[in-house]
């Protein structure tokens, strides 16, 4: 059991590493790329590891839900098996 303030902390600790592990997913989608291209990128940039087996397949799960979490709040489109940034989407078209 954690003490109020303690708690508080981490969450707010937790909070913020989430919000920079969606910096980076952006930054590393420089280009519109294939899911497996963004993900190999992504993890390279974290410094993880690919290897085969369970745990991989749960870091790789993890990996994307945070792309679908980015295409949700509309910052990320999903097209015709591509991954686009919103804002370099907005800008090819004009």
């Amino acid at each position: 059991v954690e003490k109020k303030a303690l708690m508080d902390k981490i969450v707010t600790d937790n909070i913020a590493k989430e919000h920079q592990l969606s910096r980076i997913a952006l930054e590393v989608l420089t280009r519109p790329m294939t899911r497996e291209e963004v993900l190999a990128k992504y993890m390279k940039t974290l410094h993880i590891n690919q290897r085969e087996g369970l745990s991989m397949v749960i870091i790789a799960h993890s990996a994307w839900t945070r792309y679908i979490d980015l295409m949700a709040q509309g910052r990320i489109v999903y097209r015709e098996g591509l991954l686009f940034r919103k804002d370099e989407l907005d800008t090819a078209q004009t």
